[in-house]
């Protein structure tokens, strides 16, 4: 089974996810059955896909009609009729294993013996889920993030039979509907991003809990300095309290008393109109800058991060890579907890964890045997030139002007960035910064509908965000190679870039200027087109900066 096998896709359910991921198939061109188990909830689904077609050919970013994208789609609540011609199917039901087994067991009967089976589940062990078939090695987790018409990520998720070849389809299908697959190798609890995201919220709560932070100073911190596209606790109320208590008693793991107190007291979040912050009477997560603090201990939470990415780069369950790309896009990192951990350290990061357990003795600071023998190995980090990550040398010993980044640069050489999703946070900070809410800027409709006023995001913002883009990326190790920017030539806006939209840069080189004098080895000018990830050009333009 490969990708050109691929013809009709069945999603089996049309809530939230369900009828958001039959929206992207047929957007992709794929014919698409979506079945749900009353028609009522079929037709609700099938609204929702209108709705949103409607809108995104409204703003411009539908290459067809709306029309067109529904004839692709056919309802049905008949489980045989909608998965009997399938060559691959998506289940989305809701998270219950029993509920799970029932569908599988149904499609054991009815999909075609090439079919894949894929499971939309975000927290339940695809190995489990396959037990209900007799032919495992066809069934794999396809895991969409919500909502699946922006989120650009997919978890690919091996269960322990899953066939290199049912996975490796699956990822091409992925990639076949314009979204950004990474592999989960090994049926782990919580997959990738949620596993190294899980410490982001319960590290502050403990910390708040034990008195040695406050709520806003925490979410201040680590989005005003730590660049973080939300604080913890107000991505908590976003997700729902309950649903990490949850997740915390299911697991067996201790629960930060903070967070236990707002589930007994039913304060769990936006949903319920209050939980760390009041949505009814105050203004939400109204932190601001000044919240901030020197103070905060940032690190403890972004160590734990990098030692639960450790235990999957330890375990193969997922590469460096793949890890930096799930909580880039899935999470809106501004970067991979992998690179910035060799940007701070991994030396320090060890030092930090064994201190937190030599204070508190809890096994959530025991320091994974990968992070600890990268240390002892000498891969410290990106100033030590290795860590997760092999870094070039840029700077350095004898004969440094022939050896900096400029370089290793030619007239030519074109490179694509990683992706970055602008967020909602994106366009709130930039507009503060910038003073800029003027109209032209905004689609006023969306706006008017969205928690965030859904902003069109600013050219400028967009630029910026690129531009951070370059200075990250691995091959010509831009952050600490950039002594001077010139500036833009050529400048072009074409595209609008929405929140929720994910851009990256094609950056081609088409000039480069020694200086033989003066800091730096010499000026590279770079032609520019930002895309968005339908791969439409949203920017370009040519850019000038001195390097080393």
């Amino acid at each position: 089974m490969t990708l050109d096998d691929i013809g009709h896709v069945a999603v089996l359910g049309a809530g939230t996810m369900g009828h958001g991921i039959a929206e992207v198939v047929a957007l992709a061109g794929y014919d698409v059955t979506m079945r749900d188990i009353e028609t009522e909830f079929v037709e609700a689904g099938y609204e929702d896909i209108e709705w949103s077609l409607e809108k995104l050919d409204g703003s411009g970013r539908l290459g067809e009609s709306p029309d067109d994208v529904l004839a692709r789609i056919e309802t049905t609540v008949d489980l045989e009729s909608a998965v009997s011609d399938a060559d691959f199917v998506i289940e989305a039901a809701p998270e219950e294993l029993e509920i799970k087994h029932g569908v599988f067991e149904a499609l054991d009967e009815y999909a075609p013996a090439h079919a894949v089976l894929a499971s939309n589940t975000s927290s339940l062990p695809i190995t489990d889920i396959a037990a209900a078939t007799d032919r495992p090695d066809s069934v794999v987790g396809t895991h969409f993030f919500n909502p699946p018409v922006k989120m650009d990520l997919v978890e690919v998720i091996y269960g322990e039979r899953t066939s290199d070849e049912t996975a490796e389809t699956a990822s091409d299908f992925v990639e076949s509907i314009d979204k950004t697959p990474i592999y989960v190798r090994k049926d782990v609890r919580g997959f990738v991003v949620n596993n190294v995201l899980g410490p982001f919220v319960e590290e502050a709560a403990w910390m708040v809990s034990e008195g040695t932070a406050e709520i806003r100073e925490a979410d201040a911190t680590m989005v005003h300095e730590r660049e973080y596209p939300m604080g913890p606790f107000e991505l908590g109320d976003l997700t729902g309290i309950d649903v990490s208590y949850r997740v915390r008693v299911e697991a067996e793991r201790p629960v930060p008393p903070i967070l236990e107190s707002k589930v007994d007291a039913g304060a769990i979040g936006r949903k319920t109109g209050k939980g760390y912050y009041d949505y009814g009477s105050d203004d939400g997560a109204n932190y601001t800058p000044e919240d901030a603090s020197e103070a905060f201990d940032w690190l403890r939470i972004e160590a734990r991060m990098s030692n639960e990415a450790a235990k999957l780069i330890g375990d193969d369950v997922a590469t460096p890579e793949a890890i930096d790309t799930g909580l880039r896009l899935g999470a809106g990192f501004p970067e991979g907890p992998c690179r910035r951990a060799d940007g701070i350290g991994l030396d320090a990061v060890l030092e930090k964890l064994d201190a937190l357990y030599e204070s508190y003795d809890e096994d959530r600071y025991n320091v994974s045997p990968y992070l600890r023998e990268l240390v002892e190995s000498g891969r410290t980090g990106k100033a030590a030139g290795a860590g997760f990550y092999e870094y070039a040398e840029t700077d350095g010993g004898t004969g440094t002007e022939e050896r900096g980044v400029f370089h290793e640069i030619e007239v030519g050489d074109t490179d694509v960035t990683d992706g970055r999703t602008i967020t909602g946070a994106d366009v709130t900070n930039f507009a503060g910064v910038s003073g800029d809410f003027n109209h032209i800027h905004m689609d006023e409709e969306r706006m008017r509908e969205s928690i965030f006023g859904e902003r069109i995001a600013h050219g400028m913002l967009v630029l910026s965000a690129a531009t951070g883009l370059i200075w990250q990326y691995r091959s010509l190790e831009m952050r600490d190679a950039v002594v001077a920017f010139y500036g833009l030539d050529d400048l072009r806006f074409r595209k609008p870039v929405y929140t929720g939209d994910t851009i990256h840069v094609k950056m081609e080189v088409v000039e480069t200027t020694p200086r033989p004098d003066g800091p730096g080895n010499g000026t590279v000018t770079f032609a520019l087109e930002i895309k968005n990830q339908r791969d439409e050009v949203v920017i370009s333009c040519e850019m000038t900066s001195l390097l080393k």
